[in-house]
């Protein structure tokens, strides 16, 4: 055998074994593979952590007072006003000296004067009336007396009926009645003439004039505008509330 032979037989020898090494290589790769895909997962149990100790803040605590603090947006509104208005017809002779806009006028003082001619008139007429029913009243108890004596001088017993009429008792009833209408008439044309003179129900600072002097009011015009200064209200729009609209939060005084 010659050294070129031997050199190309050893060669080809080496190249099939190579070619076996690789396929062997392979087919374990792939069965490899298959056996990793084949199998199921597993999940090693491990024993659930220790917990871990609570750790615990120990404070001394002390009861007190607290207030909160409000930050709103709001307005200062008047616990008191009103439209004074007049209770009696007639005409405004003259508002008192101190009522103009921003002046602060007591309680009870004069606001407005309104013309007490024909009120003082109408309380004239009213004692007069009163006068005479009391007068009207006078005569028919003079009268009951003189129908009693008769009656008893009669000698004779009547009915109840019978008897009140003889006795004029229903004619008395009358004449009592006529008295305490008179009366209740001249009552309310004294409380007229009195209230011909608006006071101020309350301490109060004059907002406004509604009507001029010498107008002609009605029972019930509006005369004049008051706010009262002793005591106001603090009206805010709380958001944390959760409601929209204004809320009474605090009495300033």
């Amino acid at each position: 055998m010659t050294l070129s032979r031997y050199y190309a037989t050893n060669q080809h020898g080496r190249i099939r074994l190579g070619a076996v090494v690789a396929l062997l290589i392979l087919i374990t790769t792939l069965a490899l593979a298959w056996w990793i895909i084949t199998q199921p997962p597993r999940i090693e149990r491990t024993p659930p952590p220790e917990p871990l100790p609570s750790v615990v803040d120990v404070v001394t605590v002390s009861a007190s007072s607290q207030a909160p603090n409000l930050y709103a947006f709001g307005r200062v509104e008047a616990e008191q006003e009103t439209m004074l208005a007049s209770r009696v017809a007639g005409q405004l002779e003259r508002f008192a000296d101190n009522v103009v806009p921003g002046q602060v006028v007591e309680q009870q003082a004069p606001v407005a004067y309104i013309d007490q001619a024909d009120l003082a008139l109408s309380l004239e007429d009213a004692e007069a009336q009163l006068a005479n029913a009391q007068a009207q009243l006078a005569l028919e108890q003079a009268e009951q007396q003189r129908a009693r004596s008769e009656y008893e001088s009669f000698g004779r017993q009547l009915s109840a009926e019978r008897r009140s009429l003889v006795l004029r008792e229903p004619q008395l009833r009358q004449a009592q009645a006529q008295v305490t209408q008179a009366r209740v008439a001249r009552d309310q044309a004294a409380l007229n003439v009195e209230r011909a003179t608006l006071t101020a129900p309350w301490r109060a600072m004059v907002q406004e004039r509604l009507v001029g002097a010498g107008s002609l009011l009605s029972q019930g015009t509006e005369v004049v505008h008051l706010v009262g200064v002793e005591q106001f209200w603090v009206r805010a729009s709380l958001p944390a509330s959760g409601r929209s609209g204004w809320k009474r939060v605090a009495a300033l005084r």
